[in-house]
């Protein structure tokens, strides 16, 4: 008997072997996945889990705040720590942020400071000075050394000696003369001091600091010390002038000298207050060797401000010196609308950057002659993401209220189309290595720990852990967590993770042909460490349970080939699952075709 043979069905394969790490969006890149824990790209194109971390809890109380310098330095309770060196510097149990400036640390909201390389370098960035004693003004040279005035008048001295100094009380402000023999004339005093005496005054300040004196202007009972007769209505006015921003000029333990003009010597017994102080600013960073900062409210003094500040170089006590040279401080006033949602310095670009949600501003240069500010209108920090501004080999990365973006000039770039428009917020990331790390809430609140090669151009998902501070210090970056414990991603400094659970969840699979087609079979290839184990696991036309159709616990160091047959379906989506090292090589899928119609 003859029998009809029937044509056999085509067959053929499809090899997965670059997996594409985390992808949240229909119609992701087939080797993509839409659910993830704890995978890395360090293997890429391979598929593997991550290193595990390290935990480390600090028995003294909460940590709470963390930078890299020489070795880990971190806040706990009232102190501070330099590697296993505690410092007790009085500190409040909030959280902080710590700014690194040479050898400094500067601890904010605390206002406070420590040099890492001496220790008995620490103390409080504001200073505050209230005189107890008989406070006395004289006029003086800018070294402090005594001008003694012979003549004080409205009309010129006749036949002065040489060298005679005159205050001209016909003139206001009072100006200060010099009698020249040589050239016959009276030659101006452009720059007239004073010498403010009182005990302890100096101690605590030094030359070219920029300080508010106030207290004069309410000293109605000041007395001239030579007559002790009351001052008249003209030198209270000198005096009262002497409130307000100046500079201290030269300095002793027990005297100040700073710009202004008396034409008696004074005594008076009140209370004379001399302040430095930093302005009240949202966020700090390091530049150029200046401390900068952005507010964005009130200020110290209660007006509404919208401003950008620097420190004088080199000296992040000083921010109101302005004495028209390079090393003054500095600040500009800004136009656009906004608080401002975080800062950053990038050397790279050569800039600090003040971020709103609605873009940024940049400042350029090296001293206040030529700073200048340029405004960059473009998707900027999302508000309550300052903590997710980071910076990759020279790019500056941040959360933004629509997505991530990466800037390394002209304009920013979306980089997390990934996310499939989810909407996350309360961003804080930092870098590692090549990665960028970014901890943030979806809109259930759930956190979600994510990592972005910037080699590779992937996202991977590691796992739900919340990060509220980041200390990168190159060859390891440390997590600080809301409980107050710190991880560490290399996995040394504490207790480290061992056989971390991990997982990932394809896509629909079996869904991109438009002919009528069977999945006949996969087969994935894999390495398990010993101790390691593996399970795959199916889901058939998106609907039922998971049905795990292979599984594997290594007893030794050996690869893994697993052929699954597949039942009939539409599509159907696979599930890894495991626990230790494993490497995923490929997945092939083995199709057989049909025709056009069911």
């Amino acid at each position: 008997m003859d029998y009809i043979k029937l044509p056999s069905r085509p067959q053929y394969r499809e090899i997965m072997d670059k997996f594409l790490g985390y992808d949240k969006r229909l119609g992701a890149a087939e080797g993509s996945f839409t659910e993830m824990q704890n995978l890395s790209s360090d293997k890429f194109p391979m598929l593997s889990p991550r290193t595990g971390r390290a935990t480390a809890l600090n028995i003294m109380g909460d940590t709470t705040g963390i930078i890299m310098k020489d070795e880990l330095c971190f806040t706990c309770g009232t102190a501070f720590y330099h590697g296993d060196t505690r410092i007790d510097m009085g500190l409040s149990d909030e959280p902080k942020q710590l700014v690194s400036m040479g050898a400094y640390v500067l601890i904010f909201p605390d206002r406070k400071y420590i040099n890492t390389a001496d220790h008995a370098d620490q103390g409080d960035i504001d200073f505050t000075f209230r005189t107890g004693t008989e406070v006395r003004v004289y006029l003086c040279r800018p070294n402090g050394e005594e001008y003694t005035a012979e003549y004080v008048s409205d009309t010129e001295p006749e036949e002065p000696l040489d060298k005679s100094v005159w205050v001209n009380t016909s003139e206001y402000p009072n100006t200060l003369h010099q009698w020249s023999e040589a050239a016959k004339c009276w030659t101006s005093v452009t720059s007239t001091t004073v010498r403010i005496l009182a005990s302890g005054i100096g101690e605590h300040f030094a030359a070219g600091d920029g300080i508010t004196l106030s207290g004069f202007a309410s000293e109605v009972n000041a007395r001239d010390f030579e007559t002790n007769e009351l001052l008249t209505e003209r030198q209270l006015e000198q005096l009262g002038a002497l409130d307000g921003a100046n500079t201290i000029l030269e300095r002793d333990k027990d005297w100040i000298v700073v710009t202004g003009i008396v034409d008696a010597k004074v005594v008076l017994a009140g209370i004379i207050t001399v302040s430095r102080e930093m302005p009240i600013m949202d966020y700090i960073v390091e530049h150029g060797n200046r401390l900068w900062g952005c507010r964005y409210g009130l200020d110290d003094g209660g007006e509404f401000v919208n401003i950008l500040y620097a420190s004088k170089l080199g000296d992040f006590r000083n921010w109101s010196v302005y004495q028209g040279i390079d090393t003054d401080s500095y600040f500009a006033h800004v136009g656009t609308d906004g608080p401002f949602t975080g800062a950053i310095s990038w050397g790279y670009g050569g800039c600090v950057l003040f971020f709103k949600e609605q873009g940024f501003h940049a400042v350029y240069g090296d001293g206040p002659s030529s700073f200048r500010v340029e405004y960059t209108a473009c998707p900027g920090v999302q508000a309550g993401s300052g903590g997710s501004v980071a910076i990759v080999d020279g790019t500056v990365y941040y959360k933004s209220p629509t997505s991530v973006h990466a800037y390394s000039g002209g304009l920013p770039q979306d980089i997390g189309g990934a996310f499939g428009g989810v909407p996350y917020h309360s961003g804080c990331g930092g870098s590692y290595k090549h990665k960028y790390y970014l901890s943030m809430a979806d809109q259930d609140g759930v956190y979600h720990l994510f990592a972005w090669d910037t080699r590779y151009k992937l996202w991977h998902r590691e796992d739900g852990t919340q990060v509220i501070d980041w200390a990168d210090s190159g060859d390891n970056a440390w997590m600080l967590l809301p409980n107050g414990s710190r991880e560490s991603l290399n996995g040394t400094g504490g207790a480290r993770q061992l056989g971390v659970k991990w997982s990932a969840q394809t896509g629909k699979l079996g869904t991109e042909h438009p002919d009528r087609k069977r999945l006949t079979q996969i087969n994935v290839r894999l390495r398990l460490d010993p101790g390691s184990r593996f399970a795959l696991y199916i889901r058939y036309d998106s609907s039922g349970g998971w049905v795990r159709v292979a599984a594997a616990t290594s007893a030794r160091l050996r690869a893994y080939d697993f052929p699954v047959r597949i039942r009939r379906c539409d599509h159907m989506e696979l599930r890894f699952e495991g626990q230790g090292d494993c490497e995923i090589y490929s997945i092939v899928k083995t199709y057989q075709m049909g025709s056009d119609h069911r």
